[in-house]
């Protein structure tokens, strides 16, 4: 689901959005303003902590790793997608088959 995260979009699964809430809870909400970008479909495409001023590392590890789960999602519905069209392939197969 989409959430607004440090003034941008930010696609949150439950649990990711969950374990944000506590992290917010410790610590300030602007922390994450300007730490990552991300595109309209609320998918991270950077994490860019600033090289001036101190981002605490749960917050990095935090961007990281819903960036790759992310990223893990997108490759699971495309393998899925994969899938179907072998199966879709595979009916179209048997019936050229019995049309033979």
């Amino acid at each position: 689901m989409l959430r607004a995260v440090g003034n941008k979009k930010l696609f949150l699964d439950k649990s990711e959005y969950e374990y944000y809430l506590q992290i917010k809870n410790s610590f300030n909400e602007n922390y994450f303003n300007g730490l990552f970008l991300s595109d309209n479909d609320g998918i991270i495409t950077a994490v860019t902590p600033s090289p001036t001023k101190q981002t605490p590392m749960v917050l990095i590890f935090f961007l990281l790793n819903v960036m790759m789960n992310q990223r893990l999602r997108n490759i699971d519905d495309g393998v899925s997608k994969i899938s179907l069209l072998e199966k879709r392939l595979d009916k179209l197969e048997e019936r050229l088959n019995e049309l033979i």
